[in-house]
């Protein structure tokens, strides 16, 4: 009877480690979020139409891959979750991208950039 016990014991702690590490890594991929890269920036995709005339914007370009939805782009027009082809526009406010999704304007807004090698999270031009 003891020795039944051991085995059960040690069978359920390894599996009991193991199922919460991957939980825990399923979960930490689930907040990462939709993302935009354009010119050494990412921008958080937002579901915010823009109020701008369009006639105002510039465009920057077309998404040119779509990643995976788990991985944080970092080439040149690239997104986690819009579709290869999505037109890219930029603002006068560098802080701010927006993207074309069935003929209306939405918002993307930086998260970070990076300059010489080093990321940052807000424009120094802004402060």
């Amino acid at each position: 009877m003891k020795r039944k016990k051991f085995w059960l014991i040690l069978v359920l702690c390894p599996l009991l480690i193991l199922g919460g590490y991957f939980g825990y890594k399923y979960a930490e991929k689930q907040k990462t979020p939709t993302m935009l890269h354009v010119a050494s920036s990412n921008y958080a995709l937002t579901d915010e139409p823009s109020d701008l005339d369009p006639a105002s914007l510039n465009f920057a370009g077309k998404t040119t891959k779509k990643i995976n939805r788990y991985e944080t782009p970092s080439r040149n027009l690239t997104s986690n979750f819009l579709p290869k082809g999505t037109k890219i526009y930029t603002g006068d406010d560098e802080n701010i991208s927006y993207y074309k999704k069935d003929d209306q304007f939405f918002v993307a807004r930086l998260i970070y950039y990076e300059k010489n090698g080093q990321l940052f999270t807000m424009n120094p031009d802004t402060n």
